[in-house]
């Protein structure tokens, strides 16, 4: 899902009307589904809000809501959430409504809070709303149990870990059942509150989102079977201790180190998605080692988002294109919006194709590629 910031004051520091912000709704997200966060925080009235809420273009498929509102802390204030999210369309699939909650906020109001959510969500980011703040077990069972129905729970930077203490010998579910994907803190300080959290994960959860690696290869044997896919929102070292159930290692907007490396990753990784890498890696160099170094046993390798040919001359994409060629067999690499058109993404395999005399000639792969939007001959030169 893509995401757009809004702002919600016209250059000259007046506030838009709902017309306008509805417009420039439209205008961002036409591309596709769109999470749409709106800035500076809390600074629409409630009939502006009103408006919006209530005609947003289908492509909103997300909102970050605590964006729109201040933070939560009285009972006034947790009326108005209610009455906004009573507002959200059906189309409204996802709500972040990360640090929405003050710390004081009440367990009592906590439910009220979640009762207010839209059943038609799909997906809710908790995020640093002191949750696990001076609550039991229970009360996070209580606390959770409307949200039967949502996958995909971003529960991370609310130190759920340190009220799970008291049931860690006999630990019992406390994440909505229906959960597929579910983000978490392990702490390598609180290992087994790690092992509870693990082993109280849904039994459809088929991904698992850690903030960081660092407790990983202590508690990797209590990662469930269904687990197949691992995100990592941070990497300080390579994670190749991964359990065999494992399938996809999902680093996308990672900050890597500049000599980060997949060398040693376990074979029965075969897909590692790379999208929308922070800015650790800057030279043809660079991408070429990384790339390099993912195993043959990987068949698949996302990297749309990345810059890899914005910014080079002609002759130094045509080179950084004849180096990727060997680690891209049969479109191996996914190279899909990193700075170039649709015809940078066929120059591979038009390549590959006169080479195997699968096109017959270098006439017929340039005009393929004039279709596609090229507009000079070099990457067919000296193939």
């Amino acid at each position: 899902m893509d995401t757009l910031t809004l702002s919600v004051y016209h250059e000259y520091g007046d506030l838009k009307t709902a017309a306008e912000l509805l417009h420039d709704l439209r205008t961002g997200t036409q591309k596709g589904p769109t999470k749409v966060s709106f800035h500076p925080a809390g600074a629409l009235p409630e009939e502006t809000v009103h408006t919006v809420l209530t005609h947003l273009p289908k492509n909103c498929a997300g909102i970050t809501l605590s964006t729109l509102t201040p933070c939560i802390n009285t009972p006034g204030s947790i009326e108005q959430f209610e009455r906004w999210c009573s507002w959200l369309p059906a189309h409204v699939t996802l709500l972040d409504l990360n640090a929405l909650m003050h710390y004081s906020v009440s367990h009592a109001l906590q439910c009220q809070i979640i009762q207010a959510l839209p059943k038609t969500l799909n997906q809710i980011i908790l995020r640093n709303n002191h949750l696990g703040y001076h609550r039991t077990a229970e009360e996070l069972r209580e606390l959770f149990a409307p949200l039967d129905g949502v996958h995909i729970f971003d529960l991370r930077d609310n130190h759920v870990h340190e009220v799970l203490w008291s049931e860690a010998i006999a630990p019992k579910p406390f994440l909505p059942s229906t959960c597929t994907t579910v983000s978490l803190d392990l702490s390598p300080y609180s290992l087994v509150c790690g092992r509870y959290l693990l082993s109280t994960l849904p039994p459809k959860t088929h991904t698992l989102c850690l903030s960081n690696a660092c407790a990983l290869q202590a508690l990797v044997a209590h990662i469930p079977p269904t687990v197949t896919t691992l995100k990592l929102i941070s990497v300080d070292k390579e994670p190749w201790i991964l359990p065999s159930t494992m399938t996809t290692l999902d680093l996308s907007g990672c900050l890597l180190h500049s000599e980060f490396t997949f060398h040693g990753l376990p074979p029965h990784i075969t897909t590692v998605l790379l999208a929308n890498l922070a800015y650790a890696f800057r030279t043809a160099q660079q991408w070429l080692t990384l790339i390099h170094s993912i195993p043959a046993t990987v068949t698949y390798v996302n990297l749309q988002g990345n810059s890899l040919f914005r910014g080079r001359t002609p002759s130094a994409r045509d080179q950084l294109l004849r180096a990727l060629q060997p680690v891209n067999p049969q479109g191996r690499l996914d190279l899909r919006h990193t700075g170039e058109d649709d015809w940078v993404r066929a120059a591979l395999p038009l390549i590959h194709g006169v080479e195997q005399k699968i096109i017959p000639n270098l006439d017929c792969a340039y005009h393929i590629a004039t279709f596609l939007g090229a507009h000079s001959q070099t990457v067919f030169q000296r193939v």
